[in-house]
């Protein structure tokens, strides 16, 4: 079992709820990442460990060579994506600077997936 099928098992069978109710909060956040960020693949890895993390939103170049994008999901995994975005990025990427705004706490999800939008 991957990391995200196994804590989806557990919390299922450990947390009891009201029908209609979510077992965790969803948080979400905007971000912008700096550096050598286009033409790396940057894009396809962040949906690629989107997709691994359950997580959605979007991803997208922008015309001052950052990368911005939006991501929402179960609060537990959402770090990993920062984490990822801050220290790791697409392999042939140089990550100078990640700014995250906009990070909250919303009722419901905005995305079915996670983008990569052109």
């Amino acid at each position: 079992f991957s990391l995200v099928l196994l804590t989806l098992l557990l919390e299922s069978i450990v947390c009891w709820r009201w029908p209609g109710q979510r077992p965790f909060k969803i948080s979400c956040f905007h971000f912008e990442v700096f550096g050598d960020v286009q033409n790396v693949h940057f894009k396809e890895y962040t949906q690629r460990v989107a997709e691994e993390y359950n997580l959605r939103g979007y991803v997208v170049y922008t015309n001052n060579h950052t990368v911005r994008g939006y991501v929402e999901g179960q609060e537990s995994f959402v770090p990993y994506m920062k984490k990822w975005l801050t220290e790791r990025g697409s392999p042939e990427a140089r990550v100078d600077k990640v700014v995250f705004y906009n990070e909250r706490y919303i009722d419901d999800f905005r995305y079915k997936v996670f983008h990569s939008l052109n």
